[in-house]
């Protein structure tokens, strides 16, 4: 389906659910009601629709993303649906991302500016005042790069024009990241989320982090092996790379439905071959593998080996048959078959172990802090501080209105002071009954 693009006021929610989606348990599916812009007149008349009247847009935002009164571009597409209100099938703007829009007109500049300075001391008022002593061309890149200018004519302080130079500066890198990602990505059937959740993950970072490994991208649900591999073909990327060659080597594993553990090595060799083509190269496959599972057998292309005297066994380092595992069942498998042996060992001299639970806590300097407010991560140089609780540039506002009461340390000073705490609790041996 070819991915359009509208140009839209919001002006409001008709309905929002949760997504249930544990990778953004933040995020609502939201349909609202917009105006179109004359820009996107043609595509709203296309779509049989009255330019000079409101539609429906409706996608996955953040619970505080759409704001009354504020442009977005929206990316997507249109759909039919039913409405059991009106009795008739209707035609909505089905939105895969969105950026924020800023019209060339003083009163969208100044609803866009209002809608960034939430919090510090401009509201819908001074910005349009902004505007007209600025003008309309020029006002957005004073308050970015002049701020003690905007100090001076609005009356707020230095440190809240600051602020808004920052925030300014921060949405239109992310709305740049948001155009390159879905430019990356566009017609190459990913789930409608993976932008909004790429930008989440590495910020401005997102699509110069997808094209250096495509691979990144099957964290998240729905993005499996081939989707990432045919993107890293199209970006002319190196078929022989040992990266792909153990993702895929370890993929066949994956995807095999028997329910085993350990497949043969030609077994899978000749199933990886035939994807990876005349490049495969099995051994540098394998050694990549097994270097992933060493530092982590839960990583995607982690990958296990044992040897075989014969086909059905015994284990022997030395063994001519070659078996291959995915690195986190392999782990767990090796896990249980200690388990196992302990319990032989303890039945055969019939003794047993007594165990006690025992816990041990572990203090991690994480590099992040999540606002409390909207569970966004924060990942701006600085973080603002209300009631001993971090929260976002835009999220402060709402509970902290006047600025009086918050502070702003750095966001490494934040997570000094609060480090990730975890409690591990295991059973131990305590004693030996005969």
């Amino acid at each position: 389906m070819k991915l359009l693009e509208i140009v839209a006021e919001f002006h409001g929610e008709r309905n929002r659910w949760p997504v249930n989606d544990p990778e953004a348990p933040e995020d609502f599916t939201i349909i609202g009601q917009v105006f179109g812009d004359r820009s996107s007149e043609a595509e709203i008349v296309n779509a049989g629709l009255d330019p000079n009247e409101p539609f429906a847009v409706k996608g996955v935002a953040g619970a505080d993303d759409l704001e009354c009164g504020v442009h977005y571009r929206f990316f997507g597409s249109w759909t039919t649906y039913f409405s059991k209100y009106h009795g008739r099938n209707e035609t909505q703007f089905t939105f895969r991302s969105f950026v924020t829009h800023v019209p060339r007109d003083s009163q969208g500049v100044a609803n866009y500016l209002a809608a960034r300075s939430k919090g510090c001391g401009i509201g819908p008022r001074k910005a349009l005042d902004l505007v007209k002593t600025f003008g309309a061309d020029d006002v957005l890149a004073i308050c970015r790069e002049e701020p003690q200018k905007i100090a001076l004519a609005s009356g707020i302080t230095e440190q809240n024009a600051n602020e808004i130079a920052r925030r300014l500066k921060d949405s239109a890198a992310i709305e740049s990241a948001t155009l390159e990602v879905e430019e990356l990505l566009h017609g190459r059937k990913f789930p409608r989320s993976t932008t909004r959740k790429a930008i989440k993950l590495w910020g401005n970072r997102a699509a110069e982090a997808i094209a250096e490994n495509p691979y990144y991208l099957m964290r998240f649900r729905g993005i499996g092996f081939g989707l990432a591999d045919q993107l890293w073909k199209d970006l002319g990327k190196d078929l022989g790379d040992p990266l792909r060659q153990a993702l895929c080597v370890w993929y066949v594993m994956a995807g095999n439905q028997s329910g085993d553990t350990w497949y043969h090595v030609d077994h899978v060799v000749r199933l990886a071959g035939k994807q990876v083509g005349s490049q495969f190269d099995p051994r540098a496959a394998i050694i990549h593998g097994k270097q992933l599972g060493a530092s982590n057998p839960e990583a995607y292309g982690a990958i296990a080996t044992t040897r075989t005297t014969t086909p059905g066994g015994p284990i022997d380092s030395a063994g001519k048959f070659l078996w291959l595992a995915e690195g986190k069942y392999a782990a767990i498998e090796d896990k249980t078959a200690k388990l196992l042996a302990e319990a032989v060992t303890e039945n055969r001299s019939r003794t047993f172990t007594k165990y006690e639970e025992a816990s041990e806590t572990e203090s991690t300097v994480l590099d992040f802090a999540r606002c409390h407010r909207c569970s966004r991560l924060l990942t701006a140089p600085e973080v603002h501080v209300f009631g001993n609780r971090p929260y976002g540039p835009t999220c402060i506002g709402y509970v902290d209105p006047a600025g009086q009461q918050s502070e702003k340390i750095t966001l490494g000073e934040w997570c000094e002071r609060n480090p990730e705490i975890k409690t591990i609790v295991y059973q131990q041996p305590k004693e030996i009954v005969h």
